[in-house]
């Protein structure tokens, strides 16, 4: 289904200026999913579902997990637990997860594409 997704972000410190940014993105293929990996898994495949190529990316896992991205090895993004990672502008085939927490990891992500 196609559509189109706006973002508003915010960041404000108390030692960093005010910094916001508006836009919104077109996509062809969407996917929203909550997944769930167990302690001690590496490098398991996620679904991307039908999005062919990801342009978009928001994760969010209430445990420390380790993203790899278009292959099992090689990017090892940390993610840590409660804070939401947003990836866009790029071309994603696939995603590789990896749970070191020592508990069960509660992913939720959405996906949008072409």
């Amino acid at each position: 289904m196609a559509g189109v997704a706006t973002y508003a972000l915010t960041l404000s410190g108390t030692d960093i200026s005010t910094e916001s940014r508006r836009g919104s993105v077109s996509y062809d293929e969407s996917l929203v999913q909550n997944y769930e990996i167990a302690t001690g898994v590496t490098d398991e495949a996620i679904s991307i579902g039908g999005v062919a190529t990801i342009d978009v990316l928001f994760l969010e896992s209430d445990q420390a997990i380790t993203l790899n991205i278009n292959s099992s090895t090689g990017t090892d993004i940390t993610v840590d637990a409660n804070k939401p990672l947003l990836i866009t502008g790029t071309s994603i085939t696939a995603l590789y997860v990896s749970n070191s927490s020592g508990s069960t990891a509660n992913i939720r992500y959405v996906l949008l594409g072409t």
